[in-house]
């Protein structure tokens, strides 16, 4: 237990950042949003080029693997960095349960994508995506060996090293991919890239970070009591984008599924670059004034207006340009996608209000109260999909999926304002 204390202790000297708790969160959100850009423009950058060394079936047989395997890892999510960052007391046995979880997590991940690589490979037609699902089974077992250790970037607020961790594999992995698709031009290019970015981020998670796990699962119930229902909560989750996209493909067609998964992706934009980056620094700020023994309120009314003027002009201005923005970006053949983007950028208008009081939720530990939120949910969302896709076709299918989710904006936030009161 010394070593685990001195770890700790040096921990809080060298990553605690000066200020208040709101102050940290606004600098650790500026920080994660900067990455997000970072992330975006190394992206379109490596694409310039490999799009013209590389063909389709390469970045096919590529992003089909890679997204299986990620898939299957957002299946298994625990949550364990957000129990150790909630936690009153965390110790080295809590630390050293999240590890071996991540462990036995990234490790069950790849044996299943093992088992299914030959029987893959035969149903696609393409014999080389057994050795590409190999590749990515690698990558999965060993991101389940990170060091455990680094969860103190976020428990701490300290997101410029989360920022230093993230950006250094990957620009080693963009100059990889680049320099091999210059020599080798083929689908090796891409996934030795996605190894190199996995083996440097494991080395720098230890390079950056004192402390050396153990296995051990002696804090397990500590972690199952608080994850359980987060854990159910995603796979609800994921059945509601699934409800949505079979029964478009089912009743419209598979190509209303892509203008669907178009339109949806652009409304959303102001969710997923600034709302998930808030809702990911206020985590921790709000866990920090939580064992101050203060519910939050203020801070929580405060993160919510702050961003609600940020996010809310962006989505309702969205949605406005969506013609021309759909028009210009994609070409006249995706315009079936600008109503999507138009109901959808609404329903988006309001995202913070959900996405901020399931953090608030998540912290507190009200994981039932999150399980039967999105419960609810999805049976409403079901139910509308039967009603309005047969008659409205992808308009209706938009209105089930934006209807609940306003919905669910207002009951998330009206209970965590009661019960923060």
């Amino acid at each position: 237990m010394a070593d685990a204390s001195k770890s700790q202790d040096a921990g809080l000297q060298t990553l605690r950042r000066p200020g208040s708790v709101m102050e940290r969160t606004a600098r650790g959100t500026g920080w994660v949003i900067f990455w997000r850009f970072a992330n975006r423009g190394l992206g379109l950058i490596s694409t310039l080029f490999l799009v013209r060394l590389l063909s389709p079936a390469d970045f096919g047989v590529v992003a089909l693997a890679m997204s299986f395997t990620q898939g299957l890892q957002q299946l298994a999510e625990l949550g364990t960095e957000n129990a150790i960052i909630r936690d009153d007391m965390p110790d080295r046995a809590l630390y050293d349960t999240g590890f071996t979880i991540n462990v036995l997590r990234g490790l069950g991940v790849a044996a299943i994508v093992l088992v299914i690589a030959h029987p893959a490979a035969h149903f696609f037609h393409n014999r080389h995506f057994t050795a590409v699902v190999i590749v990515a089974a690698a990558v999965s077992a060993l991101g389940g060996f990170e060091n455990i250790g680094i969860v103190d970037f976020r428990r701490f607020i300290a997101f410029d090293q989360e920022f230093w961790l993230k950006l250094i594999p990957r620009v080693a992995s963009v100059v990889t991919a680049i320099s091999l698709a210059f020599l080798i031009h083929n689908f090796w290019a891409l996934i030795i890239a996605i190894l190199v970015n996995q083996c440097i981020t494991l080395w720098l998670t230890y390079y950056m970070h004192p402390y050396r796990p153990r296995f051990t699962l002696a804090a397990w119930n500590r972690i199952a009591s608080y994850s359980t229902f987060l854990w159910l909560s995603n796979i609800v989750g994921l059945l509601q984008g699934l409800s949505t996209n079979v029964a478009v493909g089912r009743l419209i067609g598979v190509g209303a599924v892509g203008i669907y998964g178009v339109g949806a992706e652009i409304a959303a934009l102001p969710s997923s670059e600034l709302i998930g980056p808030l809702s990911r620094a206020a985590f921790p700020g709000f866990s920090e004034v939580r064992k101050a023994e203060d519910k939050g309120a203020e801070m929580f009314l405060r993160v919510l207006g702050l961003m609600t003027m940020l996010t809310l002009p962006a989505a309702v201005g969205l949605s406005a340009v969506a013609d021309p923005v759909v028009r210009l970006a994609f070409g006249s053949r995706w315009l079936a996608a600008v109503p999507v983007v138009q109901i959808a950028g609404i329903a988006e208008a309001f995202a913070i209000f959900a996405m901020v009081s399931r953090t608030m939720f998540a912290v507190h530990g009200w994981t039932k109260a999150i399980l039967k939120l999105s419960l609810a949910g999805i049976a409403v969302q079901l139910l509308l999909l039967i009603v309005l896709v047969p008659r409205y076709g992808l308009v209706g299918a938009v209105l089930a999926g934006a209807i609940p989710s306003m919905i669910g904006q207002f009951l998330f936030f009206s209970v965590a304002a009661w019960r923060l009161s």
